[in-house]
């Protein structure tokens, strides 16, 4: 059983320290952009075995309230996006750190004993 509401950043602590870790935390400037919009209802999606649990660890990480992740991203292209004058907005990736409430199901321990279990 794990924690489900507001988690920490834990997990995704783990992944940073992981040596074959690719930033995209990019697409946290995407998320806060569309946040308090029609569009806010984004998918995610990519294909088989390219990094939708990491994404989904780090997009945790950076709303709930349960972690304090400023130093996991101090480090990352989201943090320094703020201080790129190319962008045509500013970012303010500081705006929406640990600010939300986070509901964080993992479904693959239940589709691996799903299928060890030849269900």
């Amino acid at each position: 059983m794990g924690i489900y509401v507001n988690p920490s950043a834990d997990g995704f602590k783990e992944i940073l320290n992981y040596r074959k870790y690719v930033d995209k935390s990019e697409m946290i400037a995407y998320t806060n952009s569309v946040l308090g919009t029609p569009d806010k209802l984004t998918c995610f999606s990519r294909p088989r075995r390219f990094g939708k649990s990491f994404a989904a660890q780090m997009l945790t990480a950076y709303y709930s309230r349960g972690a304090d992740a400023r130093t996991l991203f101090s480090g990352l292209k989201i943090a320094k996006m703020d201080k790129d004058s190319n962008l045509e907005e500013k970012v303010y990736y500081e705006e929406n750190l640990n600010k939300h409430d986070v509901i964080a199901i993992d479904m693959t321990p239940f589709f691996l004993s799903s299928s060890m279990n030849g269900i």
